[in-house]
């Protein structure tokens, strides 16, 4: 898997980043084949860094999906 990063944003306490992860699945079993999907990440820093505290994935819509 792959991740391009469309948005990233980072404040004092937190911070967030938008994109795609893509790459090659198998499902059931079956033929790899090209999966993308949008993520998005929220971030909280803590005293020992960054820890992610939400994911949130879904398969973009065509129209939606930047070229590449």
């Amino acid at each position: 898997m792959s991740f391009d990063l469309d948005v990233v944003h980072v404040g004092p306490e937190a911070a967030h980043t938008v994109g795609y992860e893509q790459g090659r699945v198998r499902l059931d079993g079956g033929l790899l084949a090209p999966m993308r999907i949008r993520v998005t990440h929220i971030y909280r820093r803590e005293p020992q860094g960054w820890r992610i505290v939400h994911r949130h994935g879904d398969l973009a819509p065509q129209d939606q999906s930047p070229a590449g």
